[in-house]
């Protein structure tokens, strides 16, 4: 049960928090560039599936340990757990071996993903460049394996320096030390999390900051730009031109707008002759200083 409320609880607050911290940041960033997004638009069903999420993750993660405190002693829990904790020498080292590897590969594969160009000169991707990208994804992993295989010895030494703060510190280590088994599954949970997380908030910046880069303003910042596609059954293209800007004037007037122009486009597919030449050139346009 507290697992449950601590969990609907948490994802209320996290549903609650992104939507305010959301409208924050449209509020400080939003400049009108093609990487901000068109307002808040909130999707509910999204949000309700984000709780009960989280509600079935808090129930899931409190009820394992649970069960295990019926099977454990009370009295050897509430006092700390003194019986002797032993750690396998093994463990130590592979888990320590894989830290180390999980760090060195994530740091060496972000260097070179910032330093090689990610195609040769053929075009095709660089070596290099592909290895880099495998070792950003697995070097993190490899990490996380590492806090597993460690994760008791990890606590024994915790266990020693929190010792020494106070009763409830020195009781939860103690208990944490000689009950790996429900304490290292909660560690791997929380660097799954925060892994997967990591990984989902930068590739949403990288796609973003991709978009914003491969943008084609129409238009300088602080304006607004609408284009008017016409068909060829449109017949006379001046008559629709006028009445288009005639409406977009209409629906931007209530922004106060300092100046507002319209410019015919031309040079779409089958505007250009054999020449390359624009096949109408005296096209009408609303602005004619503006054609060229």
């Amino acid at each position: 049960m507290q697992g449950t409320v601590l969990g609907l609880v948490g994802g209320a607050i996290g549903a609650g928090a992104g939507i305010g911290l959301g409208a924050l940041s449209l509020r400080l960033l939003d400049d009108g560039s093609s990487g901000a997004f068109w307002g808040l638009h909130l999707p509910w069903s999204v949000l309700v599936g984000v709780v009960v999420f989280a509600t079935l993750v808090g129930t899931l993660a409190a009820l394992l340990p649970a069960r295990a405190a019926t099977r454990g002693e009370v009295i050897a829990a509430l006092r700390g757990a003194r019986r002797p904790v032993r750690v396998r020498i093994d463990r130590p080292l592979w888990g320590s071996l894989l830290l180390g590897v999980g760090v060195v590969a994530t740091a060496v594969a972000g260097t070179a993903l910032a330093t090689i160009e990610p195609a040769d000169a053929g075009g095709s991707p660089h070596p290099l460049w592909v290895a880099a990208v495998i070792g950003i994804i697995a070097g993190p992993l490899l990490l996380q394996i590492g806090v597993i295989v460690a994760g008791h010895w990890l606590l024994t030494l915790l266990a020693r320096a929190l010792s020494r703060l106070g009763l409830a510190p020195r009781i939860a280590s103690r208990d944490a030390a000689a009950n790996p088994g429900r304490i290292v599954p909660a560690f791997a949970a929380i660097a799954a999390v925060a892994f997967l997380s990591s990984a989902a908030l930068g590739g949403v910046a990288v796609n973003l900051g991709s978009t914003e880069r491969s943008w084609v303003y129409q238009a300088p910042l602080g304006s607004v730009a609408m284009q008017a596609f016409l068909g060829e059954s449109t017949g006379d293209a001046g008559p629709v031109v006028e009445a288009a800007f005639e409406r977009a004037q209409t629906l931007l007037e209530r922004t106060d707008p300092a100046a507002v122009g319209a410019v015919w486009l031309q040079g779409w597919p089958g505007e250009y002759d054999e020449q390359g030449r624009l096949t109408s050139p005296t096209a009408t346009v609303v602005s004619p200083e503006l054609h060229d």
